[in-house]
């Protein structure tokens, strides 16, 4: 894959991917970007919850320090140079300054995206088993979560 956009193009192929993989999509282009020294300066990743701000307060005590566990979201997107994107490319008709969100910043990124992935509620529609190693032979790279 040589850009960001062939990278999302491929992710946006797999089966389900924005309905339980969209955390998994966006650690791998995270994981993509590292390793093709293209991070830019904003990137993050952003949780959306548009609904159990438990969930929310769950995340945000993660990444506070003041909790060991972290949770799923409603839909996982990713920011960089300055726009918001998901398999899809770049997502529209979100406001991250008004809808319930996590943003995961680039220090914690590897810390919260292990320990949030870990847990069981994300959508099972997304086929992990299949996806994943199909994600990192095609990227080249590891979606290791321990």
């Amino acid at each position: 894959m040589k850009d960001l956009n062939q990278v999302l193009e491929f992710l946006n192929e797999i089966p389900c991917i924005n309905q339980g993989g969209c955390g998994i999509s966006a650690l791998a282009v995270y994981r993509w970007l590292k390793k093709n020294n293209s991070l830019s300066d904003d990137f993050a990743i952003i949780y959306l919850h548009y609904w159990d701000n438990n969930d929310m307060e769950l995340n945000n005590n993660f990444i506070s320090g003041e909790s060991k566990v972290a949770t799923s979201c409603s839909h996982a997107i990713f920011r960089y140079n300055g726009k918001l994107y998901d398999s899809n490319g770049i997502h529209r008709g979100v406001d991250v300054s008004t809808t319930n969100h996590v943003v995961i910043t680039v220090k914690d990124i590897e810390r919260f995206m292990r320990a949030s992935l870990s847990v069981s509620n994300w959508n099972t529609c997304f086929s992990r088993e299949q996806a994943i190693p199909l994600i990192n032979k095609k990227l080249q790279v590891d979606l290791e979560l321990a």
